[in-house]
């Protein structure tokens, strides 16, 4: 039963509708059986092997077959690892090879393939069953998708789950009762906000999704205690009932170590002590002691104790801001008794033995033994550090060991040496910006350089040992690959000499003695003994004040921003333990991009540095605390010339991995980032198990043993679970860091500097990155949400991406004048080249005198702008419009302003405000969710039937609100008004209500020809300074960035007050605009909001005239009458049968086809019934049909008019009103359906006069006036021209005729013969356009122009017809309908072919998409012959779209095409290989996303010429159509192109596959644009939707592929990417079918076609 309730599963993923009341009680009582304890036995009872056959499968052919543990990187893509063999790798991808996987299952895999590759060997597979699966791994914490029944896990590593959902809109919460039913406990409303913990209960086979129930909703505060409480919690072993592993033997060993001085530190709360340092003196040289307690003596290998420390892995700390308690590895008594070094406790260790030369601090000898300690002292960081400092300030002094202090100190510049001498001199690639810890004092980082040493030192040990060189588990990081490493050295050439670690990586490049900087250097270093420090000091001051003035003189830096202000930042201290694992190098998914220098080389020789930590460096130096100085110098990620070098060399690196010792090559290979040739970890055996197994193998070395404890594959075995281990720890705390960060900026919004990381050449976005942020990697900002007007422009040569705006911008203060920015940008300071480099080399030889000169000779966010930076910022373009100019490079920073939004459930950080200057900003929140700030109410979905007309609005209402929100944001067409008085009339957080007023003389000046009363607005203040954190007292990132102001930022919808609802305003000369707060980014409300003086930027954002009119059309529906009502609620009377007789055509003046029966039986339908459904498929007649009824119509009118005249007559005069002209309405979606229309209805203007009229945006085209030109929406600005065809019948041209009595009042206004006043001309238009009304019968025009004033007030229209109206979506169906009275509604369409444009994916869940057409279709009457295609034409899509039932009735003919055998064909497919080129925003070349293909678009067109030139087609028979503007574009300009040497071939048609259905040519070339390279393509076996979306787009739509193949007469040419075509179901068929048929060409450049002298025609007579 169950397989019947989920076979649906596919098409409700993409329908998202609920359960209906039957499937849920099939599921009562088929699926919620008491369930066994054993959950996985239901996924093992139908997989592809049992459990017994597998393990055979797995002894009989080793070979092929592995038992392994999944690793899921996403739904579709894992790898696995073979229990036996860690260090395989198998990949395996697709959801057919994945199977019903969950993220770390032990499954079967069969290999595949192996295939030898550069990186080495690549082994593919597929899982054939299920090993086991533990039981929390049915348990996801996930999000809604969408409205249901789906929901996403939160990791993206797991496919989408089906859960019970039997109300719409609301989440099912089920419990297991005591008979192991789950139960039905509550329902709870669906929030965005809401994370949902799932239950996996069965995943059948052949089901496409697992099904599950949700067992608790969270709220995302409660997330982070959620993830915790899923880790597995150690039950604490009672110290009385621990028995420790007793070995005198190994006891007997031991060294004692309890009369040294002893310490440890550690952070203050920190419970496991687990390392201490001693120090003795022994005269010439010292002893120092790195001793880590001896666990392995305690806890015995397999008892009780080591089997829980085995199943935890390690220690997790979250972060102290998180306020949970760790999750401990140790039970806390034995750490307490027996294991962590407490002050005064004996405790044993295996020590590590240095002797250290005194008077070079080098290590002289080692070795390991096992001892027994005792600690005088535990530190925390904070005192170590203090102790430190007062110490170490000068390094010449004599070493100390009288106490511990002076130890401390001893040790410190002994780690120091060490750390010099392990880095050659150089630096770590430590960054303040990592999300790890950030080593920021001397104590932290003695204590990790200790602890290197000693992990080190273990490594060599034991790969130097015979028992254990091939059994040490090693820590290994590869160097990056060393192509990459030289295309990224000299693609930073310049850049490389200015970082001091990466200049040790890459020495001698980019040095060069042009500057004078090297040999300077050198000078001054051999001239200190000559040259005293007063004589030196003036020497740089004078070099000093040269560098100044060529700054001040030459500044031309572009990273500095004109719109920054000051800088903000905070730094959080982890007070837990640090396990000082290196400083790995890190994957990211982001791809290398190739930044040139020449960005470098354009600014003039300096560096960026941020302000305020160049002001920290100056007093960091003044105070002598060069450890921090050297951090902050060293720290490539704070200074953003570096930045983006910095972290691409960090994406370059691997991440370190695991491996046991001589098992590859890769284990041999050292630790590239530790500058070491062999590294592990042993140095935190309470918190990490693999250092335990490492103190063991140490014992088995240091006690001589004959045999180890583990074997190699308990090794592979343990890495491979340390490595997870390891990553999941880092998850999870990047995890919980992102968690709290996030909380924090829930409460308000944050102005940052960023600095801009990646520019991705040719992308839909970019990347910046925060200078001092600890946790979150990149914020990506797509170009789309910056609202640009033209695609960004790439300068290859710089490598720079410019953006350009413009804007309307109305000041209240002082008309159109703009405020000029003159300040001097301070946030960022540019340093010269050479002052930089002087400062790395005075650092590196530690000449801190030469360090503070330096610093103090810089001056501090002194760089001026560059002269013309203004004037391109802020030019002006006309009276009206502003142009706004930004240069992206990598490195350039810019002034955002971070909050946070609900994406997917979770509340997530994002860039909601980007200051272009500071007086232009522009707002991603609404750009990114225009219906989250301007919608508020939740909103059901549509339904097929309605309650009554009420229920119907309340829905349709919601809907139309959220669709007229996006498409207003998605038109950018805003006007930004400056300095608006506003009167706030409600001042709560939750209830913010207020006005401003404007002149309609104001009004009238701007040209705002909007309705300002029903508009969308984005309210600002600028200049907002938040409270100041406070700061702590530690040297970390806190310190480093200054508060920024922020801007308060408020989305609100106007509101009309009542007199204004019934337009009945008092004072005409001013407008209130009433506006209610939808939405704020930030809780509280600054107090300068609701000052009287404070002025405001109002960003007004109109609604789009069709979208308000969608609206009107659902709330006028309570005036409509009974039969409109009717339709809308679903109930329709039941057909007439009754036949009426038709009117007989007189063929004299109708010259109209005769019709065949089904075209017979629809025009009986429509005039015998109320509404009536008329489904057309390509090529039937449909339009025929509907000017037939037109015609019917009308005659039964003229009678009824001819009746109502002789009543007219008969009134008493006093009675006679003038009445309303009694027409007909034919409507359309679009214009092209309606002129389609028009052209046939002429056919008929010797009995009735049609009358086409098209919208105003088309006559402001046609007929610009002045202003006319700020109305234009994008849209209309692609609009194809009204047709020449129907100027005879068309409006806007019949009221300028001379037989029109206004149309010289219309001329005079115009021309200029008279002052224009717009509402003079508009009167003029109205009194000229009732005059035409009335004087036609029939009137064409779109369903939006339906609402024209001028057409209710003068028409009567008892008929209304609407033609495609499966191309409309449901609410502008009903904008004719609810306009007007009809008796008779006929709607004629076909819902397989374009369905209406919806481009909200909100909306489309909702029900938009789905016609008012598509809703009747059980009332239609399809017509069922075909008059347009030739039969091998027709034959696919009648199979395919129409269950086989559509008949051609017409011969077509000749065939000019010829297939692969040289025989005349009427299909044929040709294979191109090409390139996309995408549009990245809106404009009026395309939407984005828009794609273009060259190569295609020049073989279409190749195509086109040969049917012209060898076949002798006319131009216009020839259509190309493709389903991109971009690649419309594209072809036309190529047409253009060769217009200039070749006139014929310019009226070939090209168009896209919207505006094509209702047209046909002869001969249509379609080219389907998409392609991708081969490998991608194999590489997905399997694809998923989201992949084909990506790949393929909406060339997938079956709509679009019906229209795009049935538009031709004789022949169709379809040019594609097949391999990429044939991953989509649809396309696979139609290739199948033509590759029967012998017309499917390998390439296009192989299309050949018949010569037009050898053209025969087929027999029979051609039918059109």
């Amino acid at each position: 039963m169950e397989n019947s309730i989920l076979q649906s599963t596919r098409k409700e993923s993409s329908t998202g509708s609920s359960m209906t009341d039957q499937q849920s009680s099939e599921i009562h009582q088929h699926l919620f059986k008491p369930l066994s304890l054993d959950l996985q036995q239901e996924f093992q009872c139908d997989q592809n092997y049992n459990l017994g056959e597998m393990h055979n499968l797995l002894t009989t052919r080793p070979h092929e077959f592995k038992h392994c543990k999944l690793k899921m990187e996403k739904h579709n893509l894992a790898y696995a690892k073979p229990l036996n063999d860690p260090t395989m790798v198998i990949k395996i991808t697709g959801r057919d090879d994945i199977g019903r996987s969950f993220p770390g299952d032990e499954v079967c895999v069969q290999i595949l393939s192996r295939e030898e590759q550069e990186e080495g060997e690549l082994v593919t597979g597929k899982v054939v069953g299920l090993m086991k699966r533990d039981e929390e791994r049915y348990t996801f914490i996930c999000t809604m998708d969408g409205l249901g029944p789906f929901v996403t896990p939160v990791k993206n590593n797991m496919t989408k789950i089906r859960i019970i959902q039997t109300k719409p809109g609301k989440i099912e919460i089920r419990k297991v009762d005591f008979t192991g039913r789950w139960k039905k406990e509550s329902f709870v409303e669906m929030a965005e906000d809401q994370l949902l913990v799932v239950k996996v209960l069965k995943w059948e086979k052949q089901r496409f999704y697992p099904l599950g129930v949700v067992t608790k909703v969270l709220p995302f505060r409660d997330y982070l205690h959620e993830i915790f409480s899923k880790r597995s919690e150690i039950q604490d072993t009672p110290a009385s009932s621990f028995q420790p592993r007793d070995d005198k033997e190994e006891d007997g060993k031991r060294e004692d170590f309890r009369d040294d001085i002893t310490f440890t530190i550690d952070p203050m709360n920190a419970q496991d002590l687990d390392d201490a340092i001693s120090l003795t003196d022994q005269g010439e040289t010292f002893v120092i002691g790195v001793h880590i307690t001896d666990v392995a003596s305690f806890i015995s290998k397999d008892s009780k104790e080591d089997t829980n420390m085995k199943k935890m892995g390690r220690t997790f700390y979250p972060p102290p801001e998180a306020k949970l308690q760790p999750d401990f590895m140790v039970s806390r008594q034995l750490s307490s008794k027996y294991l962590s070094l407490l002050p005064k406790m004996e405790r044993k260790a295996i020590s590590l033995i240095t002797v250290v030369n005194k008077s070079t601090n080098a290590i002289e000898s080692s070795r390991f033994t096992l001892s027994h300690i005792m600690s005088n002292r535990r530190l925390s960081y904070e005192k170590a550090d203090k102790i430190i400092q007062k110490h170490c300030l000068d390094n010449s002094g004599p070493l100390c060991f009288s106490n511990v202090a002076e130890c401390v100190a001893t040790a410190y510049r002994f780690a120091e040496t060490h750390r010099k001498c392990r880095m050659d001199g150089g630096w770590s690639s430590g960054d303040w910006r990592s999300g790890q810890r950030a080593e920021k004092s001397r104590a932290h980082c003695m204590v990790k350089e200790l602890m290197i040493l000693y992990n080190s030192a273990v490594a060599e040990e034991l790969i130097s040992d015979d028992l254990t060189r091939d059994l040490t588990p090693m820590r290994c990081h590869q160097k990056p690959d060393h192509e990459n490493l030289e295309q990224f050295k000299i693609q930073y050439s310049e850049l490389l000499p200015l970082s001091p670690y990466l200049s040790h990586i890459f020495p001698g490049v980019g040095k060069s003695t042009e500057d004078g900087t090297d040999g300077e250097e050198e000078d001054d270093d051999d001239d200190d003994d000559d040259v005293d420090e007063e004589e030196e000091e003036d020497v740089d001051e004078e070099e000093e004040e040269e560098e100044e003035e060529e700054e001040n003189n030459d500044a031309t830096y572009h990273y500095d921003n004109d719109n920054v202000d000051d800088d903000d930042g905070d730094d959080k201290e982890e007070d837990d333990k640090v396990i000082y694992d290196d400083d790995d190098g890190d994957d990211d998914e982001d791809d290398d991009e190739e930044e040139g220098t020449e960005r470098f080389q354009d600014d003039d020789k300096s560096i960026i540095i941020v302000t305020s930590v160049l002001q920290k460096m100056k007093t960091l130096a003044e105070n002598r605390d060069y450890h921090t100085l050297v951090q902050l110098i060293v720290s490539d990620g704070i200074h953003p010339t570096l930045l983006p070098m910095a972290r691409e060399f960090k994406d370059l690196q691997s991440k370190a991995v695991i491996l046991r010792s001589c098992s590859s090559l890769s284990s041999k290979l050292g630790h590239f980032d530790l500058q070491l040739n062999a590294y592990t970890w042993a140095s935190s055996p309470m918190r990490r198990y693999l250092d335990l197994i490492l103190q063991r193998l140490l014992h088995s070395v240091l006690c001589g043993k004959e045999m180890a404890e583990y074997t190699k594959a308990d090794i592979d075995q343990f890495c491979d679970s340390s490595m997870e281990q390891s990553e999941t720890a880092e998850d999870l705390n990047l995890q919980a860091l992102q968690i709290i960060a996030t909380n924090k900026f829930s409460s308000g919004v944050k102005t940052k500097l960023a600095v801009v990381d990646k520019l991705p050449p040719k992308q839909y976005e970019f990347m910046i990155a925060l200078p001092f942020d600890q946790v979150f990697n990149r914020f990506t900002i797509m170009y789309r949400h910056l609202k640009i007007v033209e695609q960004p422009k790439h300068n290859s040569d710089k490598k720079s991406v410019t953006l350009h705006w413009k804007r309307r911008v109305y000041s209240f203060n002082d008309g159109l004048k703009t405020q000029i920015d003159s300040t001097v940008n301070r946030n960022v300071t540019s340093v010269s080249i050479k002052k930089w480099r002087r400062i790395i080399s005075a650092v590196k030889v530690e000449d801190w005198d030469k360090v503070r000169r330096c610093l103090k000779g810089v001056r501090t966010g002194g760089n001026r702008k560059h002269k013309n930076s203004r004037e391109e910022t802020c030019s002006k373009d006309s009276q009206h419009f502003k142009k706004f100019n930004l240069e992206l490079r990598a490195g350039k920073v810019l002034q955002v302003q971070l909050g946070t939004e609900i994406i997917q459930g979770m509340m997530t950080p994002t860039v909601k405000l980007l200051n272009v200057n500071p007086f232009f900003e522009v707002c991603l929140e609404h750009a990114r969710n225009p219906i989250v700030c301007f919608f508020k109410n939740a909103c059901d979905p549509s339904k097929d039937r309605y309650r009554d007309y009420e229920e119907y609005q309340k829905i349709w209402s919601g809907i139309c609100k959220i669709d007229t929100a996006y498409n207003a944001v998605e038109e950018n067409n805003s006007v930004i008004l400056e300095t608006v008085k506003i009167t706030w009339t409600n001042v709560s957080d939750t209830d913010l209500k207020g006005f401003f007023r404007m002149t309609q003389e104001r009004k009238k000046k701007w040209q705002l020809e909007f309705d300002l009363t029903n508009c969308f607005f984005c309210i600002r203040l600028r200049g907002q300074h938040p409270e100041k954190e406070k700061q702590s007292e530690d040297t970390g990132l806190s310190g480093l960035q200054d508060t920024l102001p922020f801007t308060w930022v408020a989305h609100g919808v106007a509101v009309k007050s009542e007199a204004q609802m019934k337009k009945e305003t008092r004072n005409k000369q001013n407008i209130k605009i009433n506006f209610q707060i939808n939405h704020q980014s930030m809780s509280g409300i600054p107090q300068q909001v609701f000052n009287k003086d404070t002025r405001f930027t109002v960003e007004v954002i109109p609604k789009k005239i069709p979208y308000v009119l969608n609206e009107n059309a659902v709330a006028n529906i309570k005036k409509a009458n009974e039969l409109v009502k009717s339709i809308a609620t679903g109930n329709v009377p039941a057909r007439n049968m009754k036949d009426e007789e038709l009117h007989s055509l007189d063929h004299q003046k109708v010259d109209l086809p005769p019709l065949n029966e089904s075209q017979q039986n629809a025009v009986q339908e429509a005039l015998q019934n109320p509404f009536t459904v008329i489904q057309g498929p390509p090529g039937t007649g449909k339009t025929v049909v509907g000017v037939h009824i037109t015609y019917h119509f009308y005659m039964k009118n003229k009678e009824l008019e001819e009746q109502e005249a002789e009543q007219v007559k008969q009134a008493p005069k006093h009675d006679q009103n003038v009445p309303k002209k009694r027409g007909i309405l034919y409507c359309g979606p679009s214009n092209k359906s309606v002129d389609i229309v028009a052209e046939q209805l002429m056919k008929l203007d010797r009995v009735l006069k049609p009358l086409r009229i098209y919208c105003d945006q088309m006559e402001m085209r046609e007929f610009p006036y002045p202003g006319s030109k700020l109305k234009l929406c994008r849209k209309s600005l692609r609009d194809e021209k009204p047709k020449e065809k129907l100027r005879s019948i068309t409006l806007m041209y019949l009221v300028r005729k001379p037989e029109n009595p206004h149309s010289e009042e219309i001329k005079n206004l115009k021309d200029g013969t008279a002052e224009f006043d717009l509402d003079s001309y508009r009167k003029a238009l109205k009194k000229a356009q009732r005059h035409e009304l009335m004087k036609h019968d029939v009137v064409l025009c779109t369903c939006s122009t339906a609402l024209n004033p001028n057409l209710i007030k003068t028409m009567d229209f008892r008929q209304i017809l609407i033609d495609e109206c499966a191309m409309a979506t449901e609410p502008e169906a009903f904008i004719p309908l609810v306009s007007h009275n009809p008796e008779k509604i006929v709607i004629l369409g076909d819902h397989k072919q374009i369905q209406p444009i919806v481009t909200c994916g909100r909306v489309k869940e909702l029900g938009m998409q789905r016609s008012l057409f598509e809703r009747y279709m059980s009332r239609a009457l399809m017509l069922d012959t075909q008059y347009r295609m030739h039969e091998s034409i027709c034959e696919f899509p009648s199979n395919e779209f129409y269950e086989g039932k559509l008949k051609t009735g017409a011969v077509r003919g000749p065939l000019r095409l010829l297939n692969n055998k040289n025989e005349p064909t009427a299909i044929l497919f040709g294979h191109v290989k090409g390139k996309e080129d995408s549009l990245v925003v809106s404009t009026a070349a395309g939407n984005e996303y828009s794609v273009a293909n060259k190569l295609e678009a020049e073989q279409a067109v190749r195509i086109a010429e040969l049917l012209i030139r060898q076949s002798g087609v006319k131009p216009e028979d020839i259509a190309i159509l493709t389903p991109y503007n971009a690649q419309v574009c594209a072809v036309k300009k190529i047409l253009k192109e060769m217009k200039k040497e070749r006139q014929s071939i310019e009226n070939v048609s090209v168009c896209t596959i919207m505006k094509s259905q209702g047209s046909e040519w002869p001969y249509v070339i379609v080219s389907t644009v998409r392609s991708c390279p081969l490998h991608e393509i194999r590489s997905e076996p399997n694809p998923s939707r989201a992949w084909m979306g990506r790949k393929l787009g909406f060339i997938t739509d079956p709509n679009q592929v019906n229209v795009a193949i049935t538009r031709a007469q004789d022949g169709l040419c379809i040019l594609g990417n097949h391999h990429l075509l044939k991953c989509n179901d649809l396309w696979r068929k139609l290739l199948r079918h033509y590759e029967s048929q012998g017309c499917l060409m390998d390439s296009a450049e192989n299309i050949k076609v018949i010569a037009k002298d050898r053209l025969r025609r087929p027999k029979g007579k051609s039918v059109c």
